[in-house]
C-alpha cells in the first residue's frame, strides 16, 4: 500500500472485500489507476468542479444509494452540497482520518458549519473523536469510533517467507547477522525521523551489530540524508527511498520503530503487529490507544532520544522480551482484522438505515 495514504488504504480494503459497495474517486485523470471494478472516476481533469458533482448525482440516482460515506475534505464538500441541494433524505457520513489534528481554521470552519447535514462522523481513534468535539463542537453522540484494520491474508508472518531476506540485505550493505531497526513513513518532522537518526548516533558508539533501515519519501528527504552524513552514520543507517512493496522492507528488519509525535490511527502499526515484528513507538496520542507498553510494544517518551535508545537496547539484547512482544502482537491484532472491521461498518450502516 505504500504508494497511497491511510484513508485510501482503508477505502481500498473495504472495496476489495465488499463488492456491494461502490466508490467514486475524486482524482485528476493522471491519478486514476486501479484494478478494483467497483470504482468510478470523473471524466474531468479537475478534482473539484461542477461536472464531478453532476456525475456523482447521476450515480446516486442510478443506483439508488441510501448512504454517502465520504473520506477526506474534497469528498466532504461534494457530500454536503449533494445533501443540501438534491438528496435531503440520504445519510451523510464524514470519515475523519486525522486532518482534525492539524487544527486548520478552514477545515474546522467547514466541519462546524456543515455538521447539521451530517448524520454521523466516524473517528479513527478516541483522540480523533476528542478533537472533533473540542475543535469543532461535534456532539459526542454523533461520533462513532472505528479503528483502522489490517488484511490478515496479506500481512502475516508467513507472507515474509517468500522474500530472500539475506540477499536483499546484502544488496544494501547489511549483514545477515545484523539486528535491523526499521522505519517507514512520510519524511516530515512530526514522524520523528530526526529523533531516530540521533538515537542511532548515540547507540552506534556501543559497537553493537545494529543497523537502521529507512524507507519513505517526503519534504524532509534531503534533510534526512544530510543528517546521516553529518553524523557519520552512512555505514549504520541505510535510506533506500520509496519501496513499492512494503512487505519487502518488513522482511529485512528485526524491529520496527515509530517515533511519531502523533498519529491518528497508523496503518503501519496494524501491519507490523500482524507480521509479528517487535514494535517500539512513542507514547503519543492515538498510538497509545493501540500500543500497550510491555505487552504488544515498548513505549518511550515522545521526542526523547535517550528513552528511545534505551528501548532499542532492550529489544536488541533480550530475546525473551522480543518473543513476548510478538506473541502478544499476533494475538491482539485479530481484533483489528479487515473482516472484523467490515462487520462493524455494516452495523454502522444498519443503524443509519434504521435497523434495515
Amino acid at each position: 500500500h505504500f504508494g497511497i495514504g491511510g484513508a485510501q488504504t482503508v477505502v481500498k480494503g473495504i472495496l476489495t472485500s465488499d463488492k456491494e459497495q461502490d466508490c467514486f474517486a475524486i482524482r485528476s485523470k493522471e491519478n486514476q489507476t486501479t484494478k478494483i471494478e467497483n470504482v468510478y472516476f470523473s471524466k474531468s481533469n479537475l478534482k473539484l468542479n461542477v461536472r464531478t458533482l453532476y456525475e456523482i448525482k447521476e450515480l446516486i440516482i442510478k443506483n439508488n444509494y441510501s448512504i454517502l460515506h465520504c473520506h477526506l475534505f474534497g469528498a466532504y464538500i461534494f457530500g454536503y452540497i449533494l445533501k443540501r441541494i438534491r438528496f435531503p433524505d440520504f445519510k451523510l457520513v464524514y470519515h475523519e482520518h486525522g486532518r482534525i489534528f492539524k487544527n486548520k481554521w478552514l477545515y474546522n470552519f467547514f466541519l462546524k458549519h456543515t455538521q447539521n447535514k451530517v448524520d454521523l462522523f466516524i473517528a479513527v481513534s478516541a483522540a480523533t473523536k476528542k478533537r472533533l468535539i473540542e475543535n469543532v463542537g461535534i456532539p459526542e453522540g454523533k461520533i462513532k469510533i472505528l479503528y483502522n484494520f489490517v488484511d490478515l491474508d496479506n500481512f502475516n508472518p508467513k507472507v515474509l517467507e517468500k522474500y530472500d531476506r539475506n540477499s536483499a540485505r546484502a544488496k544494501i550493505g547489511i549483514d545477515k547477522e545484523d539486528f535491523v531497526i526499521g522505519f517507514a513513513g512520510r519524511l516530515v518532522k512530526t514522524k520523528g525521523w530526526e529523533e531516530l537518526i540521533k538515537s542511532a548516533k548515540i547507540i552506534s558508539e556501543e559497537n553493537l551489530k545494529l543497523k537502521f533501515l529507512i524507507v519513505g519519501n517526503g519534504p524532509d528527504k534531503q534533510k534526512l540524508i544530510n543528517l546521516i552524513y553529518k553524523l557519520d552514520l552512512s555505514d549504520k543507517v541505510f535510506y533506500i527511498g520509496f519501496v513499492p512493496d512494503i512487505r519487502f522492507f518488513y522482511s529485512m528488519i528485526d524491529c520496527f520503530a515509530m517515533p511519531s509525535h502523533w498519529e491518528p490511527s497508523p496503518m503501519i502499526f496494524y501491519e507490523v503487529q500482524a507480521l509479528g515484528i517487535p514494535f517500539i513507538c512513542a507514547d503519543a496520542i492515538s498510538v497509545n490507544e493501540l500500543a500497550r507498553d510491555k505487552e504488544n510494544a515498548l513505549l518511550f517518551k515522545p521526542k526523547d532520544e535517550a528513552d528511545l535508545v534505551e528501548k532499542i537496547r532492550v529489544v536488541y539484547s533480550d530475546e525473551k522480551i522480543r518473543n513476548c512482544l510478538v506473541e502478544c502482537e499476533l494475538k491482539s491484532i485479530k481484533s483489528y482484522s479487515l473482516d472484523t472491521y467490515l462487520e462493524q461498518l455494516h452495523l454502522v450502516y444498519k443503524d443509519l438505515r434504521g435497523g434495515n
